[in-house]
């Protein structure tokens, strides 16, 4: 909180910079959508495919089976795009970020070309009587076969106002865990503290003064007239008396191993 308050000061004292992110906008028929991250074309069905063509500015880049087909601003090749495979497009680039989604074909990838060029879509096919449009996740419309999708960067725009010191490339290293020296990361000072204190639980309920976990190793149950008997090395404990005292510093002792074993497997 500290921070969003400093870079909001800053932000009224007039040390910002002003970045314009564009827009995608799809046309078909009477249909216009428009938005920020990106329009997605897809087949309506789950798991099947539909067969389409892309051309862009009036060429034929490929025609291809997949279940659908994502046309990605920069801004939204960190979402959306960027777990359907596609690559990082820093935002101050004008481009398009072209992808598909489980293609049929082994050698389809993202595909990057200017926002300058129109992209027109064609759907030949799909497993039910239309296919689906819709952009940023929001309401899905559908697309009639052989329908031409126009695609093309929006007349408006979004101006965003940053602190003059963002960096673009400080946010993949803080939410993509680019970094491989994670201990100059404050998130990580939590994993440091949790071994600390996992180490020095355990020592103690291996080596205190009441030694319950040694007694565990000789441990051994008989169930004998009806009644649950606990037996170790130096006392016997009753199912209905203090036998807790022998298990639970079993479970503390494994707990805590857990958590060093999960602290250390995340460095």
């Amino acid at each position: 909180f500290l921070g969003i308050e400093k870079s909001i000061n800053e932000i009224l004292l007039g040390k910002y910079s002003v970045e314009e992110r564009i827009l995608v906008s799809a046309n078909c028929g009477n249909l216009s959508i428009s938005g920020l991250n990106e329009v997605v074309i897809h087949s309506g069905s789950f798991a099947q495919l539909m067969r389409y063509r892309l051309e862009i500015d009036g060429m034929s880049a490929y025609e291809q089976r997949s279940d659908g087909l994502i046309i990605s601003t920069p801004t939204g090749s960190t979402a959306y795009a960027l777990s359907a495979g596609g690559s990082i497009v820093h935002p101050k680039l004008d481009v398009w970020n072209i992808v598909p989604m489980l293609s049929q074909s082994l050698s389809s990838r993202p595909l990057i070309v200017p926002a300058e060029q129109n992209l027109s879509l064609q759907i030949i096919s799909g497993p039910l009587d239309n296919a689906r449009i819709c952009a940023d996740g929001g309401k899905e419309y559908r697309v009639p076969y052989s329908e031409i999708i126009e695609i093309s960067k929006s007349s408006k725009s979004l101006k965003l106002i940053h602190p003059e010191n963002i960096n673009f490339y400080e946010a993949c290293i803080e939410k993509l865990g680019w970094s491989l020296d994670k201990l100059k990361h404050k998130k990580y000072h939590f994993y440091n503290l949790a071994i600390i204190i996992a180490m020095i639980v355990t020592f103690v309920t291996n080596f205190g003064q009441n030694n319950f976990v040694t007694n565990l190793v000789f441990l051994k149950m008989d169930v004998s007239f009806n009644q649950l008997i606990f037996y170790s090395l130096n006392k016997t404990y009753l199912i209905d008396n203090d036998w807790w005292r022998l298990i639970t510093p079993v479970f503390i002792h494994f707990s805590f191993s857990h958590i060093i074993f999960n602290c250390l497997w995340i460095y």
